[in-house]
């Protein structure tokens, strides 16, 4: 199956809202917040539940692959699938807790050993999606629905007992903690549905004629996607008019899974439809995708630069010469080490090499 460029363009437009969005809180002086207080919760839409949402979509391109692949290579198995799997969920896992440690140490704050940053949603979401890759997708959708309105009720029971030292304190900390991040419950079915939308592009790039494909793809993702996300907006400007982006409550979800779905068509649509549009833009996006993990681990450093000291003018000029820097930066890495410095092919290579050393050592488990 050939590489869906259009998805990597999405991943880099992910990427480089959740740098902005970083950028905000970070470099913003305090007379200027306001703005980061006005746009930072829409931009939040997109970079959390839509790289979730890739997440899922990746992992049911690469899982159905990986069955394909089965069939056709002998010492390949669905053993050393799940293993891959599992070793690439639990390095994440470490990287995550390794990331929360920095972040513990920098603001003295032990309780942040344990905080729903993307990465640890991201490796806790995997390792529960595991069972779930062998379910149809109704099912799928299914739990993620009731996943979705069980989050509702645990959270606004817990929520009075926040920071208590008792059983319900301490299930709040361990599912919420920090509401202000991105708590897994809030989360995980956006990469449950992403695994839906992933078997049906795997399906729909299975067929060579490119005219039929972009027929089906038109009516089996892109229109879909637009018929649901267009009136799931309308909704929530209904429900909730000022759209105060509470990510607790439904309207939130229904929101950013809309948002979501119609930036995916319309960046399928720029790879598929052959739509006026400069490669070279999409290219300078694909080095945020290929080095994402990378990004989100590096960026970090940008913390310091300028700590709450540019106002609007000088913020929207430095963060341009930023990401500017920081794309070319990436594209000379990746003309130079390919590969070498995506942390993300790092961690997939090595599981898959662990994988296979487990099963020359005990093929039989």
């Amino acid at each position: 199956m050939q590489r869906i460029k259009s998805l990597d363009s999405f991943r880099g437009f992910i990427m480089l809202a959740m740098v902005w969005v970083h950028l905000c809180e970070w470099w913003l002086r305090e007379e200027d917040i306001w703005f980061s207080n006005a746009i930072v919760p829409i931009l939040k839409l997109i970079f959390g539940p839509g790289f979730l949402l890739l997440a899922g979509i990746s992992i049911a391109l690469s899982y159905r692959k990986s069955l394909i692949k089965i069939t056709i290579i002998d010492n390949f198995t669905y053993d050393i699938l799940k293993r891959e799997y599992l070793f690439r969920a639990t390095f994440i896992l470490i990287v995550a807790l390794g990331y929360n440690s920095f972040v513990a140490l920098q603001f003295v704050n032990p309780l942040d050993l344990w905080k729903w940053f993307m990465l640890l949603t991201m490796s806790i979401s995997l390792f529960i999606t595991w069972p779930l890759l062998k379910a149809s997708k109704y099912v799928r959708l299914a739990v993620a629905v009731i996943i979705w309105i069980l989050n509702y009720f645990i959270f606004n029971y817990l929520l009075p007992y926040q920071g208590q030292i008792n059983v319900n304190g301490i299930l709040y900390y361990i599912l919420y903690n920090s509401i202000d991040v991105i708590p897994f419950l809030h989360y995980f079915s956006f990469l449950l549905i992403g695994t839906i939308v992933g078997e049906v592009i795997f399906d729909t790039y299975q067929i060579e004629d490119q005219n039929e494909r972009k027929l089906l793809l038109k009516r089996k993702i892109t229109f879909p996607s637009l018929i649901l996300g267009l009136p799931l907006i309308i909704i929530s400007v209904i429900f909730d008019p000022q759209l105060s982006l509470d990510r607790t409550s439904f309207i939130w979800v229904i929101f950013a899974l809309a948002i979501n779905l119609i930036l995916l068509a319309i960046f399928l649509g720029f790879e598929d439809f052959k739509l006026r549009i400069n490669k070279k833009r999409l290219k300078f996006l694909f080095y945020y995708s290929y080095y994402s993990l990378t990004i989100y681990l590096v960026h970090n450093i940008s913390y310091f630069f300028f700590l709450n000291q540019l106002n609007i003018v000088h913020f929207w000029i430095f963060v341009a010469l930023y990401c500017l820097i920081f794309g070319l930066v990436l594209r000379l890495i990746h003309n130079k080490c390919g590969p070498k410095f995506s942390i993300k092919i790092q961690v997939s290579r090595l599981s898959s090499a662990l994988a296979k050393r487990l099963e020359k050592i005990n093929p039989y488990n």
